[in-house]
């Protein structure tokens, strides 16, 4: 718990403009954080809701400690309402649209992190 705290205080340092965000990220605001009774992490931040990973095993490549992070890091966003980005090694022809709703995204996200404000 010690750990997830120190995380997320210094979440709360970063200050990114979103604008400065390339294509293959997904900006938005955190409308939903749920967690399952199985670990399974849900996460919308406007593109819809994916199942981003699991915080009991791997999932998709995403170790639970991993997951566990993005998990703070999505709470923390949503908490104190900023955006969170979600960064996709995207295909010719994908985009955060075509990610698709309640839904594992294909491809997984390879990074995620907090901006600022709009």
């Amino acid at each position: 718990m010690k750990k997830i705290l120190i995380i997320i205080a210094l979440l709360f340092t970063v200050n990114v403009n979103s604008a400065e965000f390339p294509e293959n990220a997904c900006v938005g605001k955190v409308t939903h954080v749920g967690l399952y009774a199985d670990g399974k992490l849900s996460v919308s931040n406007g593109y819809g809701v994916h199942y981003l990973c699991n915080v009991n095993n791997e999932f998709n490549g995403v170790s639970p400690d991993v997951c566990k992070s993005w998990y703070s890091i999505a709470l923390a966003a949503h908490a104190s309402n900023k955006d969170l980005a979600q960064f996709y090694p995207f295909s010719s022809g994908q985009s955060c649209a075509s990610l698709g709703n309640w839904s594992t995204p294909t491809p997984m996200p390879y990074f995620i992190n907090i901006g600022q404000n709009n």
